[in-house]
């Protein structure tokens, strides 16, 4: 053999053994590369799927209301979330109710989760929190199909479940702690004032109260003659105890000031804590609308500012009406028989004169009422419905007939709130249960929410809260917040 012949040889052994070597790692560092996609893409697609669920959760949540249409939104609201959202680039995900259930408590075992099929009016009430699995969706988006690692071992499946499943419901409402009693049980009836045109013509009234009308809030009772309103407790609610300590103004103030309250649900029986007897001490809270707190000594100016038109609808300035009214909102009447504290408006007294009505339409018009629609809402009347809507002798007519005067942006109906402050639209507006009186104990049942419209700033003194009626709106609709739960 030649000198150098064998070490060739082992060379050449050696270099076979790691062409082996490094063929057999290749194949290993394929393996891992492949493994290490096939995990991220389970990772990212179960990323999407928990995204997914967590949105169409809260989306739902804040539409359940005590009711089966509640929990009938509350579906269609996930229904729009998951549709509207897309996995893996560009697929969409085909909603199913089969995805949502519910129940009354985040933690509940998986037999109490309520179904949307099974949801009934019976039932409803108790239903306040939503889950959605997305392994129920159509379609199954959450399967991924496994391609490196079934490389590896066959037995392993051709797909993954990579579904998610996420909990949330409400935590708190955009209502502030005044409550006040509702005129009336009935939600929603048409009021003949004898305008032309037929049972189409009559006005809607709702819960007794009359939109485009202005109402002392602190002077109402439809059970008796001395006024009757509530300070709500806004951080306990029916299924916790009830601590005097947050009736207290001081630490009823803050909620005063923001307009919202703990409280996740707000209609329906015996839902709120409250006290008979809205204290006079937190007015100036509602005052800080109009802009008198530039300091922020009362409330926390960042949270709770001015609105974006201060501008106050007081008597003797209302110039869109003839004549101009003295009063700033309609005046008290107490009926006999039974006897209740009311206003002129809704049980109408002798010989009324224009200024009885106080300051119309800033806010909001008289609406017909409707009965095919679901909140009785038809269309406006018009100013030359005045003589019917709000009799009088002396005669009562509006100049303001396109934009009402709270809408105005500019002129002499607006005002913009003094700098440094920055007026929030809107702000002026309440959110208002109301109550079925008598309220007994503190539970109280809610029949509905009134949207109400500071017109001037409250007066201690008298006492007096002037607020012009704008409507009811669904519960859905004040829902401040949604959380997670799971």
């Amino acid at each position: 053999m030649k000198p150098g012949a064998g070490a060739r040889a082992r060379g050449r052994r050696q270099g076979g053994t790691f062409a082996v070597m490094f063929g057999l790692m290749l194949v290993a560092l394929i393996g891992f590369f492949g493994l290490a996609l096939d995990l991220s893409h389970m990772y990212a697609r179960h990323t999407e799927m928990q995204h997914l669920a967590d949105g169409a959760a809260l989306a739902a949540a804040l539409e359940l209301d005590g009711t089966k249409a509640g929990a009938g939104r509350a579906a269609e609201r996930a229904g729009e979330v998951v549709e509207s959202n897309r996995f893996s680039f560009l697929q969409h995900a085909k909603w199913s109710d089969e995805a949502i259930s519910f129940a009354g408590a985040p933690d509940a075992p998986a037999s109490d989760w309520t179904p949307a099929a099974a949801v009934t009016d019976a039932n409803a009430g108790a239903l306040k929190f939503a889950r959605i699995n997305t392994a129920w969706l159509d379609g199954n988006p959450g399967a991924v199909e496994i391609l490196f690692m079934r490389a590896m071992s066959s037995a392993l499946p051709e797909t993954v479940q990579t579904g998610a499943s996420a909990v949330a419901g409400r935590i708190g409402s955009q209502v502030g702690p005044l409550a006040v009693c509702a005129i009336d049980n009935v939600a929603l009836r048409g009021v003949d004032r004898g305008v032309a045109g037929g049972a189409n013509s009559f006005e809607l009234v709702e819960h007794g109260f009359r939109r485009g009308v202005g109402y002392n809030l602190l002077a109402l009772n439809p059970t008796g003659p001395l006024p009757l309103n509530f300070l709500i407790n806004p951080v306990d609610f029916p299924g916790r105890p009830n601590d005097a300590a947050n009736l207290a103004p001081a630490a009823a103030r803050p909620y005063a000031c923001s307009g919202t309250i703990h409280a996740p649900r707000v209609t329906g029986n015996n839902t709120l804590y409250v006290a008979a007897g809205f204290p006079t001490a937190l007015l100036d809270a509602l005052n800080t609308r109009f802009g008198t707190d530039p300091a922020g000594n009362i409330c926390d100016a960042t949270f709770a500012g001015p609105d974006a038109n201060v501008r106050a609808y007081s008597g003797n300035d209302a110039a869109w009406m003839t004549p101009r009214p003295t009063l700033i909102s309609a005046r008290s009447l107490t009926t006999a028989a039974p006897a209740r504290l009311l206003t002129v408006a809704d049980a109408a007294g002798p010989a009324l004169t224009s200024t009885d009505y106080g300051v119309l339409w800033s806010f909001a018009k008289a609406v017909r009422y409707k009965a095919s629609s679901p909140d009785g809402v038809g269309t406006a009347f018009s100013r030359t419905n005045w003589p019917n809507l709000y009799p009088v002798s002396d005669g009562l007519a509006s100049t303001n007939e396109v934009t009402l005067p709270y809408a105005k942006l500019f002129g002499q109906y607006y005002l913009k709130p003094t700098a440094p402050q920055v007026g929030l639209s809107n702000r002026r507006v309440l959110n208002v249960p109301l109550l079925s009186c008598p309220v007994a104990g503190a539970g109280a049942t809610v029949l509905g929410i009134g949207k109400f419209m500071l017109t001037a700033p409250a007066d201690a003194a008298v006492p007096a809260l002037y607020a012009e009626f704008g409507g009811l709106v669904r519960e859905a609709s004040v829902s401040s917040t949604a959380a997670l739960f799971k």
